[in-house]
């Protein structure tokens, strides 16, 4: 249980198993994504806590519902936002989780649907039509909620979500990829600019001082130019010109090799 408690704790999901063979017990601990990592730590306690059991529905009065309606239209305004928020959760993609509001007659109710991750599409929407069955009858009170194995239910006659959190949650996985890819297009859009700013700054800087390179100079023929001129020495005239390379000759080393004046 100590190990789920951290797992949970750090990942908001978790599995832990005690033992060998056929004496093995499992475990399964799984926060929902409405609460935050505090509220998870609060939960999760709550939870192994064999005295936190409490009653499915709440209080037996026709709940506050968002507009004026009578009881019949407030448990169709139920039915309605378990049937929604149960598909949600079942569809692919969604990660198991939905979240949503129906009205009918102007009465408007709440609901949030979650199965464990392990639950695949059709496990989930069995469990949660069992649970939608069981907590559907609860209306017109304020609230119902059901804990099956395998997932979780509630309405209310409030918005008690975070505000992040719609009906079929996975799209705000996508939304997060696209944010992403936005932020990482304009980042290297940003120092593709940057770079032509200071290119484009250095190059000023240079024709304002005054270093030209040769071919600013002389254009793009320099190189034709220096081929026409009479710059041809034989090896022989170069030797005796610098008193056959002598040292005290040499100006310095280049890549080219050495220089020496005449």
């Amino acid at each position: 249980m100590d190990d789920k408690k951290t797992n949970v704790s750090a990942h908001g999901y978790g599995t832990s198993a005690v033992k060998k063979g056929p004496n093995t017990v499992f475990g399964l601990g799984q926060c929902q994504q409405k609460n935050s990592p505090v509220d998870c730590k609060l939960c999760f306690a709550e939870a192994i806590d064999p005295a936190a059991d409490r009653a499915v529905c709440g209080k037996k009065t026709e709940g506050n519902y968002t507009g004026a309606a009578g009881p019949r239209a407030k448990k169709a305004a139920v039915r309605a936002a378990l049937a929604n928020v149960s598909a949600a959760a079942a569809a692919p993609g969604s990660q198991g989780f939905g979240a949503g509001s129906a009205k009918k007659s102007g009465a408007t109710a709440f609901a949030l649907a979650q199965c464990w991750e392990k639950k695949n599409a059709t496990a989930c929407a069995q469990c949660l039509g069992a649970a939608s069955g069981a907590v559907a009858a609860c209306a017109p009170a304020t609230e119902g909620r059901a804990k099956k194995t395998g997932c979780y239910l509630r309405y209310s006659t409030q918005r008690f979500w975070n505000v992040n959190a719609t009906a079929g949650s996975g799209s705000s996985g996508n939304n997060g990829v696209v944010w992403i890819l936005v932020g990482s297009f304009l980042s290297a859009l940003a120092v593709v600019l940057i770079i032509a700013f200071l290119a484009w700054k250095k190059r000023i800087l240079r024709r304002k001082n005054g270093c030209n390179s040769f071919i600013d100079m002389y254009g793009d023929g320099l190189s034709v130019r220096i081929a026409q001129s009479s710059l041809n020495f034989k090896y022989e005239e170069l030797r005796k010109a610098t008193n056959y390379f002598d040292p005290s000759n040499k100006l310095g080393q280049g890549s080219y090799g050495a220089v020496y004046k005449v």
